[in-house]
């Protein structure tokens, strides 16, 4: 078992009860990718809020106008990384405690191990969201959810504590 899958195997999966709405900040560059997300939070079940910043001032903006549920975070960004963004959440006085997931490449294991030590909520490969819709696309709706799934199981959580 790989270190990745050891963080992961120690999360509670059990703790999905979600708030009825939720105010979700998406930050990266790349308009695919925002609309990709978008589409990941149009099947959580609840009504959400969704802001979208493609670097980290347009963020620290957002940050400081808004209060965040839940904030779903780019690594690579053109003024920064998805690790700076992280800091910058956990110093905002309105959006410490938000949960946070960041959005990383395949093959980037090391940067998603550092984001959860830094105290990031979960990650999430844009391969796998990549694989998820194709395969939604193709009628399989249980398995194009599971990334969905994840997002709510970290975000109830956050939301409990």
């Amino acid at each position: 078992m790989s270190r990745l899958e050891k963080v992961h195997a120690r999360l509670r999966p059990d703790l999905t009860v979600l708030p009825d709405f939720a105010s979700i900040l998406v930050v990266d560059d790349q308009r695919f990718d925002r609309t990709r997300l978008q589409r990941l939070i149009a099947t959580l079940d609840l009504d959400t809020h969704v802001v979208e910043a493609d670097c980290l001032e347009t963020m620290g903006t957002m940050l400081e106008a808004d209060r965040f549920d839940l904030i779903l975070l780019d690594y690579n960004l053109p003024d920064g990384t998805g690790l700076q963004a992280l800091d910058a959440v956990r110093l905002s006085p309105k959006n410490r405690n938000a949960a946070t997931i960041m959005v990383a490449g395949d093959g980037q294991n090391e940067i998603a191990i550092e984001a959860l030590k830094r105290g990031c909520s979960d990650y999430i490969t844009k391969d796998d969201l990549t694989r998820k819709f194709q395969t939604k696309r193709r009628g399989k709706m249980a398995t194009a959810r599971q990334p969905a799934r994840a997002a709510a199981r970290v975000f109830a959580r956050c939301a409990q504590s």
